[in-house]
């Protein structure tokens, strides 16, 4: 996340920048599944305390799950992401295709035990991790590795490719104003809404959510989706996480012979990518 990588690493503050910029007459928008229905409901379903526990039952439950398969559809302005992965308890990979400016690029991270490696094209790695030009360079199309030594940029590639991560994303923020149940292909789920504040979103901003849940006992988070609407100079922000195939054995292979970035680091350049 997604979310909280993105914003460690400044692609969310971009999103917003070039938001403000962007054309008052550019809309972006969510699309609900065309088979939802929603269903009649009572007087417990619209309680805020039934659907905080809801909301908890659910992300407590898919936190204790071994591994979880995601997308993660982001666009605010000028830039748009898409991320692909399946993360693990203290593994994980994921794949970012980042448009920017009508720029497109991707970049794969992985975690594989203490290392932290990827690979991408100039424009990603350079976008991702904040490298210089020469840096990005140096970096792209091959892999390259990150090692807890390297600090506060491990820190913040690491703890995004967890389960625990995304479950800390995906969670709705107070006042958590009600719950519903919903029709999808067939199937019933639990639909919670309240506030979305998190990595990238501040309270001021007021960002609102909706997470799908399956029903029953051991239910599951299903889809998060969330609105930063526009307000002053800050653009509006929408973001789609569909999360699916829990518990299911994810292979993430080490990469062979990859760069350390301390190798990448040395690249000598005096300025940053033009490409903000």
């Amino acid at each position: 996340m997604v979310r909280k990588l993105l914003v460690s690493l400044g692609l969310i503050a971009l999103a917003v920048a070039a938001a403000a910029c962007s054309s008052a007459s550019t809309t972006t928008t969510t699309t609900a599944p065309a088979t939802t229905t929603t269903l009649p409901t009572s007087p417990s379903s619209r309680n805020a305390q039934a659907a905080t526990r809801a909301m908890q039952a659910a992300l407590g439950y898919g936190n204790r799950k071994s591994t979880v398969h995601y997308v993660d559809s982001a666009s605010g302005g000028q830039l748009a992401t898409v991320i692909v992965g399946d993360i693990g308890q203290s593994s994980g990979i994921q794949t970012i295709s980042i448009d920017f400016k009508g720029v497109r690029s991707s970049i794969t991270i992985e975690l594989v035990g203490h290392t932290v490696y990827f690979k991408g094209g100039d424009e990603a790695v350079g976008l991702v991790f904040s490298l210089t030009p020469s840096q990005a360079t140096a970096a792209a199309d091959r892999w390259v590795s990150i090692v807890p030594s390297e600090g506060a940029i491990f820190q913040q590639a690491a703890q995004a490719l967890t389960v625990g991560s995304l479950m800390s994303e995906i969670a709705l923020a107070k006042p958590i104003t009600g719950m519903r149940a919903i029709l999808m292909g067939g199937n019933t789920y639990t639909e919670i809404f309240g506030r979305w504040v998190g990595d990238g979103v501040l309270p001021r901003e007021h960002a609102t959510g909706e997470l799908v849940t399956t029903e029953g006992a051991n239910s599951l988070p299903v889809e998060f989706s969330g609105v930063k609407p526009t307000e002053g100079i800050s653009g509006r922000f929408v973001e789609t996480v569909v999360l699916s195939r829990w518990g299911e054995t994810v292979h993430i292979a080490v990469p062979r012979n990859a760069l350390p970035l301390s190798s990448v680091l040395k690249a000598k350049s005096t300025t940053k990518p033009t490409v903000v």
